[in-house]
């Protein structure tokens, strides 16, 4: 049995709520989007001091270093893995992996 009105209403909910309902993995692929966005539209990396989403992207960049500095964590999982990828090729010389 189907409940059209209350498949709209969930639908509704995951479009506002998508934060919420975002898997760890999707949301690391998510700010590494914002972080590439980030970076196309200022042509600097991401400052963790400021406040905001600026802020909040630079401490995710210095978390990235981090992880790939000791090879573990979400960035070395498959889905994670080609998002991942093409910022270390693409933006190394703002992020400074190596």
């Amino acid at each position: 049995m189907t409940y059209p009105d209350r498949r709209a209403h969930w639908e509704n909910l995951r479009i506002k709520y998508i934060n919420l309902l975002m898997t760890e993995n999707e949301e690391c692929i998510d700010n590494i989007k914002k972080v590439i966005k980030f970076i196309d539209a200022n042509d600097i990396r991401p400052n963790k001091r400021h406040d905001g989403e600026e802020g909040e992207l630079g401490r995710f960049t210095e978390n990235l270093r981090k992880s790939y500095k000791h090879k573990k964590g979400l960035i070395f999982e498959a889905e994670v893995k080609p998002t991942f990828d093409i910022l270390f090729k693409n933006y190394n010389k703002y992020i400074h992996f190596e």
